[in-house]
């Protein structure tokens, strides 16, 4: 097994575990791994604007942002974003936190991110899709 299947497998054990989720966050942003200083869900945070991979998350967060008419500067302790991950969306809920789920067509979202990265087989692809949008069913309002 390579070092990126071993991550998908943990992914998806923290896929329910915020917490367990959060102290990893925070270990890699101190490792200087991706995603150091963006903000995970905190009592900053007005949104969480989220999805699977390639399913227009960066155009729906600068829409948002676009059509926003707050003073301060934009920025992500009031924004989370891009991580990809449904723990956040169930912390989100928990705090009474408005969240956005963006959801693309499998076959769309997939393709996409198998052509984006080939470190994802079409297998791990469609079982990280069904697991990411599993794990939140629960939250449907």
């Amino acid at each position: 097994m390579n070092a990126f299947r071993a991550k998908k497998i943990i992914s998806k054990i923290l896929n329910k575990n915020y917490i367990l989720y959060e102290i990893l966050q925070k270990i890699n942003n101190r490792l200087g791994k991706k995603n150091t200083g963006k903000s995970l869900i905190s009592k900053d945070t007005k949104i969480l604007i989220d999805g699977y991979p390639r399913s227009a998350n960066t155009f729906a967060l600068v829409a948002f942002i676009m059509a926003q008419k707050w003073e301060d500067k934009i920025s992500d302790c009031y924004i989370s974003h891009h991580y990809h991950h449904p723990s956040l969306f169930i912390k989100a809920a928990k705090m009474k936190l408005p969240a956005l789920c963006l959801i693309r067509k499998p076959e769309e979202a997939i393709s996409s991110l198998i052509q984006r990265n080939s470190k994802w087989t079409k297998a791990m692809a469609l079982n990280y899709y069904i697991d990411f949008y599993k794990s939140l069913i629960h939250l449907k309002e």
